[in-house]
């Protein structure tokens, strides 16, 4: 779940969602 979580805030960081990367 980790590794998952780690992809997700990745992705958000790279598009630009500091929201998203909160979120997660």
């Amino acid at each position: 779940m980790s590794s998952s979580n780690h992809s997700v805030s990745r992705a958000a960081i790279m598009k630009g969602t500091g929201e998203f990367k909160d979120n997660f």
